[in-house]
């Protein structure tokens, strides 16, 4: 009787064991890492969610729902590009149709804060394409169609009244240049008129010597016969 409650005992402690660390291999697998890290993530705790969806993904298995909630991670922290490379991993890895439309969708949205509207546009377009039935993309599809235009029409607002300051500035330096022109022309008129005028001063000033010298002449005397 002693020796089976003794053997009984090392079969409950073996199994016990062996729970245990059933229990903890089961705890360290990728589903339910993705799992406390959606508890963590519900209660916007996005470090601790983030930390235990990178260790599910550290296994030979990606799971998909765990690039895209990783990527959810970086998208609320504001971190869009590497949430973008996730959507994007995430939806690479999913076969379903569905998940692979809800990591594109998820990508066009970041693109969109990023104000990359074409961008995203093609990422709506592409989730459309994998579940014709996303009523989200589709919205913000046509949002995004709407806010593109807006923004074309900006630019080239912008960029007539980019061309009309040139051509204003433009004008304003020939304007600049005719004027100096002009002004210089007149110096050089200014100047012909001035040595006309030394010149015609000159002219009088010999005249006035050679009257001059001519009335120094001494007067001949009359013949005296």
């Amino acid at each position: 009787m002693i020796k089976l409650t003794y053997l009984y005992k090392l079969f409950l402690l073996f199994l016990i064991s062996f729970g245990i660390q059933e229990w903890a291999v089961a705890q360290n697998r990728p589903e339910s890492l993705i799992n406390k890290g959606n508890e963590f993530y519900k209660l916007k705790e996005y470090d601790k969610a983030g930390a235990l969806y990178e260790q599910a993904l550290k296994g030979k298995n990606k799971l998909p729902y765990a690039e895209h909630n990783y990527g959810n991670v970086f998208y609320r922290q504001q971190q869009l590009e590497e949430a973008i490379n996730h959507y994007d991993e995430a939806a690479r890895l999913a076969k379903d149709p569905k998940d692979k439309a809800d990591a594109i969708y998820n990508k066009g949205v970041a693109l969109t804060h990023l104000k990359q509207l074409q961008e995203a546009i093609d990422a709506y377009k592409q989730s459309l394409k994998y579940n014709p039935q996303h009523e989200q993309a589709r919205i913000n599809l046509q949002k995004a169609l709407q806010e593109k235009k807006q923004q074309d029409q900006q630019n080239q607002d912008n960029k007539d009244q980019q061309k009309q300051q040139q051509d204003e500035q433009k004008e304003q330096e020939q304007e600049k240049s005719g004027d100096q022109k002009q002004q210089k022309n007149k110096l050089n008129k200014e100047q012909v008129e001035q040595l006309l005028k030394a010149l015609e001063q000159k002219e009088k000033d010999i005249q006035q010597r050679m009257q001059n010298n001519k009335s120094a002449n001494p007067v001949k005397p009359e013949k005296d016969w």
